[in-house]
């Protein structure tokens, strides 16, 4: 028997504590690299720490919908 995990992430609350909780992570032009390298620091421990057969995104919606 198989046993399955699936992960659903909030996305965009991770991108945003992301945002604000890692200061000074820019790229060379001068753009904030924070969001996306905490997004992407999150997905690898829940990986490692967690080995989920799925995992899903949510983003919230451009327009609000």
């Amino acid at each position: 028997m198989t046993s399955e995990k699936v992960f659903i992430v909030d996305a965009t609350g991770v991108i945003y504590r992301s945002y604000f909780g890692i200061k000074g992570m820019t790229n060379l032009k001068g753009q904030s690299t924070n969001g996306i390298f905490g997004f992407i620091r999150s997905f690898k421990r829940l990986l490692q720490d967690f080995s989920p057969s799925h995992i899903v995104a949510i983003f919230d919606p451009i327009d609000g919908k």
